[in-house]
């Protein structure tokens, strides 16, 4: 059974481009800390995350890492459930959690792990919309993931 533990930064980001179901299909269960689900502001996320795959969850030890809120209480609740995979776009959060022993997953691994396992064609077509929202990635990103897609 798949499970992880999952920021705001990416749920927004997944959010946008309409594919927050993936989650669901990656994993059996994402928890969101009750920090994150107060940072859910958007009323379409707001209601997205109601989904049966997510599970809203109160972190019993935050950790004081020097982040914000959500992405301290998303590493918190992550090795609090002994769980290896931390969801997050949080640049900071992800050198915290690797350092940790955690295993950082970001908007655009997911993409190409939602590839991998055949539950979109294109990551492509998810990167674009990402840049049509406003979502900045770099060109190098960009192209270096549409290549470990196997898309240019």
């Amino acid at each position: 059974m798949e499970i992880s533990v999952c920021d705001t930064s990416t749920l927004i980001k997944l959010n946008k481009m309409n594919a927050l179901d993936l989650l669901g299909k990656l994993f059996d269960k994402v928890y969101l800390p009750v920090g994150v689900q107060e940072e859910c502001l958007d009323e379409s996320l707001k209601q997205a995350i109601k989904a049966s795959f997510f599970e809203v969850k109160k972190v019993k030890n935050i950790l004081l890492l020097g982040m914000g809120k959500g992405e301290r209480e998303v590493i918190s609740l992550a090795i609090e459930l002994k769980l290896q995979d931390v969801i997050t776009d949080d640049i900071r959060a992800i050198k915290k959690a690797d350092t940790l022993g955690l295993a950082p997953l970001n908007t655009v691994m997911l993409l190409l792990l939602a590839k991998e396992n055949n539950l979109i064609g294109s990551v492509k077509l998810f990167l674009d919309k990402m840049r049509a929202a406003g979502e900045g990635i770099e060109d190098d990103i960009y192209f270096e993931t549409l290549r470990l897609a196997n898309e240019i």
